[in-house]
């Protein structure tokens, strides 16, 4: 009898208006949240050049906490029902244990895509590099992976957690031009002013060449078409030419376009590129024919 009049009592004048103010709060908490998460899925998103309906779940998995937070809330504090909800408290407590063990790896590619979504460190159309030697661009930035396409337009598909702790190298991070260093050997006996002379002509000449010198370049003297001897070499001189261009692509093209060029220049102009010869001697020894020799 107890139970039913305390549970009467509560319905009559308590419960409701705990209930009233309990999700009250839980609504206001929840479309502060909502609103905050919005405006930064969008903002990071629009950053990120991503969909931000991929994160919407985001929003409505807090919704869902808040309210399922104020409803054990709620009935929690009806006196016949305490004990009952703190053995389903401690289970739920069990189980959220067990569900997190087991998909720990899915959790942390998760927390891993949000913290891409914070903290921006590339985007999508952002070239880079990753594990040393990968590179591609990005293609795509879900809550579980990240697409990259590479240049032979196959993709990488890596989970988050994995690139979250990779040293990446973005080229298109903050400053889209690229600088492409070209190295090349050239003969002791070239005439060096004038091989600089055909590698600025043909470097300018190309059209994705950009002069990308700032206020301090000029006031140094620095050239549009920057070369520098890089180290003297047994077989000739190493010199290196740094190339500007919008982006990677350009940059890649620009380099392969001059080098093809230098070659026919040079050829034109009779200057030799270095290269090594090897010699090898064949000795024959007493009792041994050249034709011997030449078999061993």
């Amino acid at each position: 009898m107890d139970v039913f009049k305390q549970l009467h009592l509560l319905t009559v004048w308590k419960l409701p208006i705990l209930i009233l103010v309990v999700f009250s709060f839980a609504f206001t908490i929840n479309w502060v949240v909502r609103r905050y998460v919005s405006s930064l899925i969008e903002r990071n998103a629009a950053s990120l050049r991503v969909d931000p309906t991929n994160y919407n779940f985001l929003k409505n998995g807090f919704s869902i906490t808040i309210y399922a937070i104020s409803a054990f809330f709620v009935f929690s504090q009806i006196p016949a029902f305490k004990d009952a909800s703190q053995t389903i408290f401690t289970a739920t407590g069990i189980f959220a244990a067990v569900l997190a063990l087991a998909s720990q790896q899915a959790f942390s590619n998760i927390f891993s895509g949000i913290f891409i979504i914070i903290f921006r460190p590339f985007r999508v159309d952002d070239i880079i590099e990753f594990e040393q030697s990968k590179i591609g661009i990005v293609e795509d930035i879900t809550l579980r992976h990240t697409v990259i396409r590479n240049f032979e337009n196959k993709r990488y598909i890596i989970p988050n957690s994995s690139i979250n702790n990779s040293i990446i190298l973005n080229s298109s991070i903050k400053d889209e031009p690229i600088r492409r260093h070209m190295e090349l050997l050239i003969s002791y006996d070239a005439p060096l002013e004038r091989v600089f002379e055909i590698i600025t002509e043909e470097v300018l000449a190309h059209p994705y060449h950009i002069d990308f010198r700032k206020q301090e370049d000029f006031e140094e003297g620095i050239h549009v078409v920057e070369i520098r001897v890089i180290e003297y070499l047994p077989i000739g001189l190493k010199l290196r030419v740094y190339l500007w261009a919008d982006d990677h692509r350009k940059a890649f093209r620009l380099h392969t376009d001059v080098n093809f060029q230098l070659k026919l220049r040079f050829d034109k102009e009779g200057i030799p590129f270095p290269y090594t010869l090897q010699r090898l001697n064949i000795e024959t020894f007493p009792g041994m024919s050249p034709k011997d020799s030449k078999n061993e």
